[in-house]
């Protein structure tokens, strides 16, 4: 199994237009998002072992469901970016990366304190 580039497959078909070709050339490898599961799941393990820099005060203060938000809205303004070709996918998989890593985190702990 492996992450599809965005607009490969399922009929996508592709934006139209100078913009859109400078999305789709615009610094981004064709195997950022053609990562194997267990890659993909290897790469959330080491950002939760090795969060970034911007999850320390959220740490400090056990906050994982604000770690989760903000890395959430990350995401979002990535993608977005990517789809105006102000960004490349390269920034959406890191993104995608952090959330999922966040979003572990966030649950283990939730199973973790509802247990006690």
């Amino acid at each position: 199994m492996r992450f599809m580039m965005i607009g490969e497959g399922r009929g996508h078909k592709h934006a139209q237009g100078q913009k859109g070709k400078e999305r789709h050339e615009m610094g981004h490898e064709g195997d950022v998002m053609s990562t194997s599961t267990g890659e993909m799941v290897e790469a959330i393990m080491e950002t939760v072992e090795n969060p970034p820099e911007t999850w320390q005060p959220y740490l400090a203060k056990k906050d994982y469901q604000g770690i989760y938000e903000m890395e959430s809205a990350e995401l979002g303004r990535a993608f977005r970016a990517s789809m105006e070709g102000d960004a490349s996918m390269k920034d959406v998989a890191r993104e995608m990366r952090h959330t999922f890593a966040a979003m572990l985190l966030w649950q283990a702990h939730k199973m973790h304190d509802e247990k006690e």
